[in-house]
């Protein structure tokens, strides 16, 4: 229900295959840190579904970061983003 927020570009979900940290991480692709104030994310994130994973999370933490650049395999693919890739991407 996230990615139909407008401006959520892509969600991914990340396990740890090594170490001592959260077992699962996922970093959410953004066009701006104002997804987090319209109204259909609010809707997004009232459901049984989150409430039932939230109570299981052990530590939660949102921290935002800018893309500053990234680097990519020669003739690997990338799923495509939502929105225009000229835009800057915030990643939380």
């Amino acid at each position: 229900m996230l990615l139909e927020v407008p401006g959520w570009r892509r969600v991914r979900l990340f396990q740890q295959v090594e170490g001592d940290g959260p077992a699962f991480m996922a970093v959410h692709e953004l066009e701006s840190p104002a997804v987090f104030e319209h109204p259909n994310y609010e809707k997004s994130i009232a459901t049984p579904w989150r409430n039932r994973i939230r109570g299981s999370v052990s530590r939660y933490e949102r921290n935002l970061f800018k893309l500053l650049s990234g680097v990519v395999q020669p003739g690997e693919v990338l799923p495509p983003l939502r929105g225009s890739l000229a835009k800057t991407s915030f990643l939380c």
